[in-house]
């Protein structure tokens, strides 16, 4: 076996073991009138990490997106210790829903990008471990708590809720939600 998939396992154990945050955060109506909810790691998340864990196992990955009738993204991670590398590959799809043709192009490349390197370096987002661990809480977090009750207006206290709820369950965040929003709106206009 190449050395480089060698490298990129231990690429790969050193990024389980870190506590990568997931930053991006995507809500949105369903047609059955419920609300989707859920957080996804955005490449500024990841891409620290990775470059930092690749110069250690001595490594460099190389993007690009291979145009044609079946254009295709392609990862290539190189080993500094030789000529081996490793090629992820996926198809591609159309981003059209910026109206720019240069913004959908930006916005295409990011998200393959990002994409390619979760797959090459096994980084995933399971909404099963999610669930499961939001379904096992008993209570929020000191650092949590302090969020919500930080909040400056209805707005910011019902956006910092929306997260919480991809951590724990309703009922542990209603209350203190509750609560701070009575504040909220019992506060004098300009106060704060």
């Amino acid at each position: 076996m190449s050395s480089v998939y060698k490298q990129i396992q231990t690429v790969r154990v050193e990024l389980q073991n870190m506590s990568l945050k997931k930053t991006g955060f995507v809500s949105f109506p369903t047609k059955s009138g419920n609300k989707t909810e859920y957080g996804y790691y955005e490449l500024s998340d990841i891409l620290p990490a990775i470059n930092t864990q690749c110069e250690k196992s001595r490594i460099a990955t190389s993007f690009s997106i291979v145009p044609g009738e079946y254009e295709y993204a392609e990862l290539k991670v190189y080993s500094f210790d030789g000529d081996s590398y490793a090629v992820f590959k996926s198809s591609t799809a159309e981003a059209n829903s910026l109206g720019d043709p240069l913004k959908n192009l930006g916005a295409k490349i990011t998200y393959m990008r990002r994409y390619l390197l979760m797959m090459a370096f096994e980084i995933v987002e399971s909404d099963f471990v999610e669930k499961s661990s939001r379904e096992n809480s008993t209570e929020l977090s000191k650092a949590d708590q302090e969020l919500i009750r930080s909040a400056k207006n209805v707005e910011s206290l019902k956006k910092t809720c929306a997260k919480l709820k991809l951590k724990y369950k309703v009922e542990l965040i209603q209350p203190l939600y509750e609560e701070k929003k009575i504040d909220l709106q019992q506060e004098p206009k300009g106060a704060k």
